[in-house]
């Protein structure tokens, strides 16, 4: 039997209309008003429903949307009833998506006619609904369940979600959603409070399913609560996403392998650093003593060979760490405020003997006073690779640095500008120069010694500072690199407060050896030790250990003025520890300790100063470093 809901606030013609469609043999429903009519509507689920437009309160048109609007009644076959016949009315109505339009009054025999096409046709529909629902459904190769939310029970599931759960069908549609859901899972995010029935709608969640054996299946699930014949469900699509998580488990393992490989990388880079430091400090050093020793020019040539040779390979070594450093992204900027000019200058005059010898000018037209919020190191490598590249590769003539703050989209940027009078670049080699160990001349008909990281470097620590560089070059004529990047800050060096120097005038007194502060020096390495004391000879008497254990025994025995700490110490304990442990000795807690090591990478140095140590001194060191440092630490205000 079809049930028929009929709307009508006229009481006399709802029971005509009622009393008709009785006879006929359908079930009736009867609502005086709208608000009735809907909350009718929603709970019995009529076949077809009959509606007066005009009606206080609530009228036909509301009903409509209202009806239309509730998921349990939106395809349910809607017929207005109205007196008003006008040709406008008619088509509103039939634009508003009803299915029909009757005019009062009302031709009962024409009325049963339209009552009936109308619920033909709906079946029609909803059966052909059916089936492409139903095609759709069980083809799916996501999972489907619908679950009643009341009790949990499972009421329609498709062939994957028993395929994904290892049940069959007629097994599905008999459990509860208990046996299914993994509520305990912290991650799935799908519930107000603890439990599937308080699941709202949710889109592409992570959690996970059990299957019949009770095992954990990942999978990615939407879900929507509807409710039909005044029941709440929830219809849930999900897809088996186990080989996805293998996937992301081989990437987290990839990862931590590549993180072990960095860590791995790091460390051999840290020894490569140490075991060529060293026996550099050694070169380089004693090329030094002797350098002031021999009164023999040709003696005195062959020595400034060494020391050129072995200043040349620290510096190939320094390139190849900070890039290995920059490519493992193990370098960020450190921003303090920054004398940026006085950085350029520094950097201009430790090249200037390098351009000394191929009698390049070299001309500063950078202003003093730029100060900024940058890294100072950084920058300095970024300035030094840039002069390096343009002495190197001009012949004749001279190199000029620029520099100047200029604004470029509302913000303030440096911009800095080495030109040369070299060789130039051919357009189609521009690209190759910022290419890690290449050149434009290359192999046999190389005619340029480096190692061709200079421009890498620097590309790599523009990319740092949020920059770009480019270079505008015609090959006989030279090049202009500019390197500019954006800065938090500009104050001008004049804006600073500065806080003058008082120059003491102290007389200088004549100290015997014996009076001289007692220092020790903690080095595995004689070589070092014998330089460090002969470097040392004339500010400080020198006690020697070997390892880390014999220096702990020292300073327990004796007070020292300050001590020189090696960071690797062999197969002893290593400096950092050494250093913990002689502070615990009384007397010891604030004596200076500087840390001498060969592990030289960038950014390393605050690391190590945290590490009880007071100063940082980088292997090789020259006299004038360890002189200058050692008397600063022994200095007395």
């Amino acid at each position: 039997m079809k049930k028929i809901l009929v709307i009508e606030d006229n009481s006399l013609l709802l029971d005509s209309i009622s009393d008709f469609l009785k006879e006929e043999g359908f079930d009736i429903v009867k609502a005086i008003n709208g608000e009735e009519g809907v909350e009718l509507a929603v709970r019995n689920v009529p076949d077809i429903i009959l509606s007066d437009i005009y009606m206080p309160k609530m009228n036909g048109y509301e009903v409509f949307d209202a009806l239309k609007a509730n998921v349990t009644t939106s395809l349910i076959p809607f017929i207005f009833i109205s007196a008003k016949a006008e040709k406008e009315d008619i088509l509103y109505g039939l634009k508003l998506g009803a299915d029909d339009y009757i005019i009062k009054p009302i031709d009962f025999p024409e009325l049963l006619n339209r009552i009936l096409t109308r619920i033909e046709k709906a079946q029609n529909t909803i059966q052909l609904s059916e089936v492409k629902y139903q095609a759709l459904f069980e083809t799916a190769n996501d999972a489907i369940l619908m679950v009643r939310l009341k009790d949990g029970v499972v009421i329609d599931a498709n062939l994957a979600a028993s395929r994904l759960l290892g049940y069959t069908k007629e097994e599905l549609l008999k459990i509860n959603g208990d046996n299914i859901f993994d509520t305990s899972d912290q991650d799935a995010s799908l519930f107000t409070e603890p439990g599937y029935r308080y699941w709202s709608d949710f889109v592409l969640v992570d959690t996970y399913w059990k299957n019949k054996e009770g095992a954990r299946i990942p999978i990615h699930v939407s879900g929507k609560r509807i409710q039909l014949i005044g029941e709440n469900y929830i219809f849930l699509i999900a897809r088996d996403i186990t080989e996805l998580k293998l996937k992301e488990n081989a990437i987290l393992a990839s990862k931590e392998k590549a993180e072990e490989s960095d860590r791995l990388k790091s460390s051999i880079l840290a020894n490569m650093s140490h075991e060529l430091r060293t026996p550099l400090n050694g070169i380089l050093g004693f090329a030094e003593i002797l350098k002031e020793e021999l009164r023999d020019p040709e003696q005195s040539s062959m020595v400034d060979n060494i020391r050129i040779s072995g200043k040349w390979l620290m510096s190939t070594l320094d390139a190849i760490l900070l890039l290995s450093q920059l490519e493992a992204g193990r370098i960020s900027p450190t921003l303090n405020e920054t004398n940026i000019s006085d950085v350029i200058h520094s950097v201009m005059t430790s090249i200037e003997s390098m351009a000394n010898e191929k009698e390049i000018v070299v001309k500063n037209n950078v202003p003093d006073g730029l100060v900024i919020s940058t890294d100072e190191k950084l920058f300095g490598q970024l300035v030094r690779q840039i002069l390096d590249n343009a002495v190197k590769f001009t012949i004749r003539g001279e190199v000029t640095v620029d520099a100047k703050i200029e604004e470029k989209n509302g913000e303030d940027w440096v911009s800095v500008r080495v030109s040369d009078t070299g060789i130039g670049i051919n357009p189609e080699h521009i690209e190759i120069i910022f290419h890690e160990f290449r050149q434009v001349s290359e192999g046999l008909s190389r005619k340029f010694q480096g190692s061709g990281l200079g421009l890498t470097i620097s590309k790599k620590i523009i990319q740092l500072f949020r920059g770009e560089i480019h270079v505008e070059s015609e090959p006989g004529k030279g090049s202009s690199f500019y390197i500019k990047f954006p800065i938090p800050q500009v104050l001008p060096l004049s804006d600073k407060k500065v806080t003058p120097k008082i120059t003491k005038v102290v007389e200088e007194k004549v100290v015997s050896r014996d009076q001289l502060p007692l220092v020790l020096i903690v080095e595995d390495n004689l070589m070092n030790r014998e330089l460090t004391s002969f470097f040392l000879k004339d500010i400080c008497r020198l006690d020697h250990a070997r390892d880390g254990r014999s220096a702990i025994r020292m300073a327990g025995e004796k007070q020292y003025a300050a001590i020189l700490m090696d960071l690797n110490l062999g197969d002893d304990i290593d400096g950092v520890e050494t250093a913990h442990k002689i502070r615990e000795i009384k007397g010891y807690r604030n004596l200076p300790i500087i840390a001498l090591t060969g592990y030289v990478l960038l950014n390393e140095e605050q690391k190590i100063m945290s590490e009880s140590f007071s100063y940082y001194l980088t292997k090789p060191f020259d006299r004038n470093s360890i002189v200058s440092i050692m008397t600063k630490t022994l200095s007395k205000e």
